[in-house]
């Protein structure tokens, strides 16, 4: 039976294959007790129904009864993860390295747990480890871009996430498990000022997750660093419709809100003054709003700080979250891959 765990583990991607998955699974229990890949199997469809403490159990057992059974101490490690214990997912990966010497996906689970447990340092070297070994692996290489992130090295991590979606191209994944890396990109490039290109990797993430809050509060900010300050305000709206009372799309929001009320007054006052001067006034971005040197002279410096903050928190928040949104370990490598 040496691809069956891979049988059992593409069972586990396909739902549709999933009561298969739950009859198989007793069906090896009952012919095989002794069999590590038949607790393993068990462990598997709890672990396709999110009840991790039941899969760590079936894991456990598969790992006793065979403790050279890589896929068990991967899928073990992948429970743990889940229900938050990454010091103790660290040590399951830890063994499966010992016992799967060669291979990167110790290491690049590894390097994974310690991006949970905000170590970059260690981190960095133990998906640079796992790169050695399997350069090729977009995975790999979209968590050196995490890291990067967390360095603020936003240049380099713009090239760990492009290096990332050449990969997937020639990669017969399902591209919806990349959406998270076209957010991160956004993000990036608007860290660097690159609004534009920061509207169009958040455009390319809405497409493969339409009803993302996260996607949705990505496109207000890019356009509003765009000056296009009302399509900013539509889509934090369409954010808080998915996910009401978000503080810090909230604090956008209402940013945008005292941005344009401050914009219309002073465009009013601008214009009166004109009217009666015969000067010119100040002019409108190409994207149809303010530019950015604009909003800096116009806007209150409460106001202003107030934007940057928000900023800042929002990206602090979508590190905090960041496990929950992009954890793809169990999604391109599951147990047995």
């Amino acid at each position: 039976m040496p691809t069956l765990p891979l049988h059992l583990s593409a069972m586990t991607m396909i739902k549709k294959l999933l009561p298969a998955l739950f009859l198989l699974a007793h069906e090896l229990i009952d012919r095989e007790p002794c069999s590590p890949i038949s607790w393993y199997a068990a462990g598997l469809w709890y672990f396709s129904q999110k009840r991790w403490e039941e899969s760590r159990r079936f894991f456990s057992k598969a790992a006793l009864l065979d403790s050279r059974f890589p896929e068990a101490w991967f899928a073990f490690g992948h429970a743990l993860a889940y229900e938050g214990e990454h010091d103790q997912a660290i040590t399951a990966y830890s063994t499966a390295s010992h016992n799967f010497q060669g291979s990167h996906l110790p290491l690049l689970f590894i390097g994974m747990q310690h991006i949970q447990l905000a170590n970059p340092v260690l981190a960095n070297d133990y998906l640079s480890a796992a790169a050695e070994i399997s350069p090729c692996d977009p995975l790999v290489m979209h968590e050196r871009g995490v890291v990067a992130y967390y360095q603020e090295q936003w240049e380099s991590a713009v090239d760990l996430f492009n290096q990332t979606l050449t990969l997937v191209l020639n990669a017969q994944t399902d591209p919806l498990i990349w959406a998270p890396t076209y957010l991160n990109l956004a993000h990036c490039y608007r860290r660097l000022k690159r609004f534009a290109e920061s509207l169009e990797a958040a455009e390319k993430a809405k497409a493969l997750l339409p009803r993302s809050a996260s996607v949705l509060s990505a496109l207000g900010m890019a356009h509003l660093g765009l000056g296009q300050n009302l399509e900013a305000i539509k889509y934090y709206h369409e954010s808080l419709a998915v996910l009401p009372a978000d503080p810090m799309t909230t604090c956008l929001l209402q940013f945008s809100l005292d941005l344009e009320t401050t914009t219309n007054a002073t465009t009013s006052t601008t214009t009166r003054t004109r009217d009666r001067t015969g000067e010119e006034g100040p002019g409108e971005g190409e994207a149809g709003g303010p530019e950015l040197g604009l909003v800096a002279q116009i806007v209150p410096r409460q106001i202003r700080q107030s934007w940057l903050d928000d900023f800042r928190l929002f990206d602090h928040k979508l590190e905090q979250q960041y496990g929950d949104q992009v954890d793809a370990a169990a999604l391109l490598h599951p147990p047995g891959s």
